[in-house]
Parts: C-alpha cells; sequence; structure tokens
C-alpha cells in the first residue's frame, strides 16, 4: 500500500485557517516562524498572504467596476434619478479603481478587461431591478466608464 504524504495538504489547509484571522494575528504568526528559523514555513505563509491579498484585491475591483457600471448605466437611462448623487458615486468609485491600480501592479487596463463582462453582466441585472421599463446597452465602452463626463449640467 502506497503512502500518501498529508503534510504539505495540512500545512496549506492551516495556512488557509491562518489567512481567516486578523492581520495582527497573522503578523504575529508569521514572526513566530522568522524567529524560530523556521523560513520554509515563513515562505509558506507569507505566499499565503500575499495570494490572500491578491484575492481580497481582485474581489474589491469586481465590486467597484459593478458598481460603477451601475451608475454609469443610472446616469445614461435612469430616469428621476439625482444627476448630482449619481455622479457623486461616479467619481467615488472611478477613485477607488485608480486607487487599486496604484496598490497593486497585477491590476491593470488588460486585467480590468478580462473581469468586464461578469461586471457588467451583474451591474446590468442591478439596473435593470432599479430602473424599469428601458432598455439598456449589450455592453459599456471603456469611455463611457472611465473617461466620459457625467456631470450635470448647470442650469442658467
Amino acid at each position: 500500500m502506497e503512502r500518501v504524504n498529508t503534510s504539505k495538504r495540512r500545512n496549506q489547509e492551516s495556512w488557509a485557517d491562518v489567512m481567516t484571522k486578523n492581520d495582527y494575528q497573522i503578523a504575529r504568526i508569521l514572526l513566530k516562524h522568522y524567529n524560530e528559523g523556521n523560513y520554509t514555513a515563513l515562505g509558506e505563509g507569507l505566499k499565503a498572504l500575499l495570494d490572500n491579498a491578491r484575492v481580497n484585491a481582485e474581489l474589491e475591483l469586481y465590486t467597484a467596476l459593478r458598481e460603477l457600471m451601475v451608475h454609469i448605466i443610472h446616469a445614461l437611462y435612469g430616469p428621476g434619478d439625482n444627476p448630482q448623487e449619481v455622479w457623486e458615486a461616479i467619481l467615488h468609485y472611478r477613485r477607488i479603481i485608480e486607487d487599486l491600480k496604484q496598490e497593486y501592479e497585477f491590476i491593470h487596463d488588460a486585467f480590468i478587461q478580462k473581469e468586464w463582462d461578469e461586471s457588467f453582466e451583474s451591474a446590468w441585472d442591478i439596473a435593470s431591478h432599479q430602473i424599469s421599463g428601458q432598455e439598456f446597452p449589450d455592453n459599456l465602452t471603456y469611455e463611457d466608464v472611465f473617461v466620459r463626463n457625467f456631470a450635470p449640467q448647470k442650469s442658467e
């Protein structure tokens, strides 16, 4: 009978458990491995920490992109919406995405493009429930989402 090495699997599971803790607890665990000279475990923990940070950043990007697209749809097709509030929300989510691009080197325009269709589909579902009786576009352009000015026009 072949013996299966489960220690690596158990170690990976334990790092997954560690990543559910708060930052302080994670840092203490990593420091403990460092102080004990257990550099293999320290390296595994740091890799798990980086993987966890990436997953969280990707989720934050997806959420911000989806919410930005919802507000763009409202700006284009939402009769009766408060244009100033919609514009402020658009600016807010654009800033969040710009901040994510600055903080994480893997979040760039090509990466955002990979998330585009799923984000738009979700945004379309949300907006279609919020705005009834409107036909929505099949997609939004990069220009619509990141460049176009939706600031309300001042009445004279």
